[in-house]
């Protein structure tokens, strides 16, 4: 962080080079702007109340939420809904590049890019007509993708706010990313096809498509070495594909469907017509399959792989060998859903991470494979991510809460409040130099919180 703007959060937007090829960036001045949100006055956590709701919440006895964040960015809440339908916060990403900008997508069928350290709107991504449920930018912050329910992906260029590229999967898109070194974004889908394409070009003979299997494609990571991808699918199976040939290099069981399951887990009509009346309003929700594999990582030194399984198991694999290396058992209590929603390799010490629906973030030692400390929460987490200079981890809660931990001891370093009480949280991401945190949460908001005390 620059000595001279020791009292920013974050740094100024397009202040980094561009890459060669590229056009220069130009400063952000206020033509650029499309919409300022506009911050309470009160961020420091006094006593005084935001809300005439909350200053009732307090009377009843619960004491009110105390506001941590720096930012609070609520654009998706400005467009009309219905009380009991919240405009839900799906989705963030900070870019890579630092250039200070943030992009995050919602249930209003809407992206936003917007600058960290104010809230402002740099420009919305429009054009969706469904929940817009995967964003990111690409590895230079050239680009900005967007994907809805609709299976309907599209990348605008930062620069311009233009969109430049758009393109309909006919399926549900599941997860999406770009390429760490390439304008190449990789999404999975509802049907169980990965996608590749190269962006923003419209050649789409260069469109590489990775057959399905039946199942739902449901997570995916692009590996260290770029030229591979590991995808988790809803019936048990992983698979290590090849990007350049297309093919599959390696096939793990994590687990396997009972006979009279398959039908559940698998990508056919019942399946689509669940989906539909999720997308229409109806309360019914798809089924989970019992075996999903619900998330995927790889290690930094492309060495291994980690799945994390709805049936409370995590396991790893050896990407030299393809064998199996370990598996964790991650039920803590027995009682609740201990399904592992997250999977994360430390990229700093020989330490995995699981995250179960029943609160428990477990910090493993992969040598030994055993349990170094658990980190409790009062409800599911549902994403972990670790620092990438330090062992710290963060972890995104369903009490509305985010949390910092040191993975050394386990101790508690940081409770970042602020999101309405109980709302979800359903998405993190940190900056880079690791001095911001910014949630994404079901009460509408995103919220940004300064981590530069807590770094270690």
């Amino acid at each position: 962080m620059d000595s001279e703007n020791n009292n920013n959060v974050i740094v100024n937007v397009f202040d980094d080079e561009d890459d060669e090829n590229e056009d220069e960036g130009q400063a952000l001045d206020e033509d650029n702007i499309v919409r300022v949100i506009d911050l309470p006055e009160n961020r420091d956590g006094e006593d005084e109340m935001d809300t005439d709701e909350e200053a009732e919440e307090a009377e009843g006895g619960e004491p009110p939420v105390e506001d941590k964040a720096a930012v609070v960015f609520s654009a998706h809440t400005e467009k009309p809904h219905a009380e009991d339908e919240p405009p839900e916060v799906y989705a963030v990403h900070v870019d890579p590049s630092n250039s200070g900008l943030v992009v995050t997508g919602g249930r209003d069928d809407a992206a936003y890019v917007w600058v960290m350290n104010s809230g402002q709107v740099l420009f919305e991504c429009t054009g969706h007509k469904n929940s817009v449920t995967s964003v990111a930018f690409s590895h230079d912050g050239k680009y900005v993708a967007s994907a809805d329910l609709d299976g309907v992906i599209k990348v605008w260029r930062v620069e311009t706010k233009e969109e430049v590229w758009s393109y309909e999967c006919g399926s549900d898109v599941t997860w999406m990313q770009w390429h760490h070194a390439a304008h190449a974004l990789v999404a999975g889908t509802q049907s169980g096809e990965v996608w590749m394409w190269k962006v923003p070009s419209q050649d789409w003979s260069k469109m590489k498509m990775f057959q399905s299997h039946g199942h739902p494609s449901l997570c995916g990571k692009i590996l260290a070495d770029g030229n591979s991808a590991c995808v988790g699918y809803a019936d048990g199976a992983v698979k290590l594909w090849d990007l350049k040939t297309g093919k599959a290099v390696h096939t793990w069981q994590h687990a396997s469907l009972p006979e009279e399951e398959e039908d559940m887990a698998g990508g056919d009509d019942s399946d689509d017509e669940e989906v539909e009346k999720v997308k229409e309003g109806v309360e019914e929700e798809p089924k989970t399959s019992p075996v999903a594999i619900l998330s995927v990582d790889s290690s930094a030194d492309n060495a291994l792989v980690m799945s994390g399984c709805a049936n409370s198991t995590a396991k790893i694999f050896s990407l030299s060998s393809g064998k199996l290396v370990s598996t964790f058992h991650c039920a803590v209590n027995r009682d609740q859903d201990n399904s592992v929603e997250c999977v994360s390799f430390c990229p700093m010490a020989s330490y995995g991470a699981t995250a179960t629906n029943s609160g428990a973030v477990e910090v493993w030692d992969l040598p030994t494979s055993v349990v170094r400390h658990t980190l409790k929460h009062p409800e599911g987490v549902c994403k972990v991510k670790w620092s990438s200079s330090s062992l710290l981890l963060y972890t995104a809660c369903l009490d509305g809460v985010a949390r910092v931990w040191d993975a050394r001891n386990g101790a508690s370093k940081a409770v970042l409040t602020g999101h309405a009480r109980n709302s979800c949280i359903l998405d993190l991401d940190v900056t880079r130099d690791g001095t911001c945190l910014v949630s994404a949460s079901e009460d509408g908001t995103a919220r940004v919180f300064d981590l530069r005390s807590i770094q270690s």
